[in-house]
């Protein structure tokens, strides 16, 4: 039997940005030294035909040396971008906890039903990286051949495909834990096939 034609999604996310631990969102934090480290690591052994990217630069600037490093084209996506956070953006836990701790625990418990103020609800960043999928899909998807598609983006983002892709439901999406530089494959066959996509998870921790 032939090999099945497929198209792979690697979506990585990006390395530790400057600034350590806090509510990032769209802030647009460069990578620190260890994360390119991390992900000159996380690309090592990787082969892909295609480059895609959020436009913030924790992503865009490392797609961008990989793109003169190996002339494998590459093209940013900004729907791609992380969710907006609204007036937490840029604060830590704990100076959102100061600010106001009930609002910070209801955002954990349900982010659906709470979100941050003046912040980009989660039904509105669901619903514009699903319309970016759509687009990837439509665009990069191969009857003819298999081929491969990284897409360097966010953990919001990864976590929203494997909501849609696993059924999870959206209250719970940020029990998804994924590190810095985790990796989501996301195997799409000829559609003639029938067969649903397959899901690799490797998620950056140690246990």
């Amino acid at each position: 039997m032939a090999e099945l034609n497929k198209t792979s999604f690697i979506f990585l996310r990006h390395g530790e940005p400057v600034g350590g631990k806090k509510f990032r969102g769209s802030t647009d934090d460069p990578l620190t030294a260890t994360g390119w480290q991390q992900m000159d690591a996380a690309v090592k052994d990787l082969s892909f035909d295609k480059i895609i990217s959020s436009p913030l630069k924790r992503c865009a600037e490392f797609a961008e040396k990989l793109h003169l490093k190996t002339d494998i084209p590459y093209h940013v996506h900004n729907h791609l971008q992380e969710m907006h956070l609204g007036i937490w953006e840029g604060l830590t836990p704990a100076e959102v906890e100061k600010l106001d701790k009930k609002a910070l625990y209801a955002f954990w418990q349900d982010p659906v039903k709470n979100t941050p103020p003046k912040a980009e609800s989660f039904l509105d960043f669901e619903q514009r990286i699903l319309t970016a999928w759509d687009k990837l899909k439509s665009e990069y998807l191969s009857t003819e051949q298999s081929r491969t598609i990284l897409v360097i983006a966010h953990a919001g983002v990864m976590m929203v495909m494997l909501k849609s892709l696993l059924n999870i439901p959206m209250e719970n999406i940020l029990t998804i834990k994924l590190n810095f530089a985790s990796k989501v494959r996301i195997e799409m066959f000829d559609e003639s096939y029938l067969l649903n996509p397959q899901i690799y998870i490797e998620h950056g921790y140690h246990f």
